[in-house]
């Protein structure tokens, strides 16, 4: 027995969330069901498609499957969407969980993807964007910066080389790295398959 004042600050109560057909669903309820697909009748896989508003939902139905032995994750979905040749595309919404719609930084999304599928494939990070890559000058288009590291990285901040939304382009592109992503690129949309850009390195 808990207090209902720490009821409310853990949020322990039970989520009421209205489906898209008019009817309720409800936290626990969820969370037998999906132990019911994966566990009891042996199903390979359960597709969840949310939208952004679902209050938190997702992530406390992940971690309750986890705590449950079962994989919570939904990495092992997108991977099997990219073996069959299916490009999924992330959008970059989320919600604050206070009723709110929240334009998420999409290299979050990005980086946080990457990082996802990093234990099933070799992956590569492109952040696309209008110039060919990290600048020295941002003046001078072709002052490229072809490989960061972490140091370097603090130096340029250090020196005003690299300022404004670059630094958290880079923040994200090193935690992509140290999540074992293989390597992230940043460069032109036009040269995303060709050489060039600026390259992230430990």
């Amino acid at each position: 027995g808990k207090s209902q004042e720490q009821v409310d600050k853990l949020d322990l109560k039970d989520d009421v969330l209205r489906r898209a057909n008019g009817f309720y669903t409800y936290f626990a309820a969820d969370i037998a069901y999906h132990r019911n697909k994966l566990d009891v009748r042996g199903f390979d896989l359960a597709i969840n498609i949310w939208g952004a508003d679902h209050h938190g939902h997702v992530a406390r139905l992940q971690a309750a499957l986890d705590g449950l032995g079962l994989d919570g994750s939904h990495a092992d979905f997108l991977a099997t969407l990219i073996r069959q040749g299916i490009v999924p595309v992330m959008a970059p919404l989320t919600h604050d969980g206070q009723g709110s719609m929240l334009n998420t930084n999409a290299d979050t999304i990005a980086g946080e993807t990457a990082k996802a599928l990093a234990s099933l494939f070799d992956v590569t990070l492109v952040y696309c964007f209008e110039k060919k890559g990290v600048l020295r000058d941002e003046n001078d288009d072709d002052s490229v910066i072809p490989i960061i590291t972490p140091e370097e990285f603090k130096e340029y901040v250090a020196r005003g080389i690299i300022q404004g939304g670059m630094i958290p382009k880079l923040e994200n592109s090193f935690s992509a790295i140290d999540a074992g992503v293989s390597q992230v690129v940043i460069t032109l949309a036009s040269a995303i398959k060709g050489e060039g850009g600026t390259i992230i390195k430990k």
